[in-house]
């Protein structure tokens, strides 16, 4: 963030690729994101994370997602059709359609579970992810919610 010659505040693009917005015309690539970048991002994650940081996130994601997972499985309209071991993400097969999923959740604040058929497969399959940051209050609503379609 930087200011503008008007005292105005102004966000900047730095440590960056910049081929695309330099040499549009001639650029070779259509990559975007700066590899540095995330590098960079990564460092700091895992320097301020630590080991032991790191494994009680990594534990976190891998509760949260078995969690939600053995109470989803559990409602009549999604079945696991895969049935393989996972870690913090997995996919689901809904015999209710998936817009009906969607509206429920996002009318309580959820992003979605990410419909696959976007990726071109099968229709039904709906994929979740649990992150560390997700408390057990917002798994257990995201139960009740999708617990209240059957």
């Amino acid at each position: 963030m930087t200011v503008d010659k008007d005292g105005k505040p102004a966000f900047t693009l730095t440590l960056r690729a910049r081929e695309q917005d330099i040499r549009r015309d001639k650029a070779t690539s259509n990559i975007c994101s700066n590899q540095s970048l995330l590098a960079l991002f990564v460092t700091i994650y895992l320097s301020t994370m630590g080991k032991e940081g790191l494994y009680e996130a990594s534990q976190m994601s891998l509760n949260g997602a078995h969690y939600l997972y053995e109470h989803l499985v559990k409602l009549p309209y999604l079945s696991d059709p895969f049935n393989q071991p996972f870690f913090k993400e997995f996919t689901l097969k809904s015999t209710l359609p998936v817009a009906t999923l969607e509206k429920a959740l996002e009318e309580k604040g959820f992003l979605a579970p990410f419909d696959l058929k976007r990726l071109g497969l099968e229709e039904g399959l709906i994929s979740f992810a649990v992150t560390e940051k997700r408390t057990q209050e917002e798994l257990d609503t995201l139960i009740d919610v999708l617990g209240g379609l059957s």
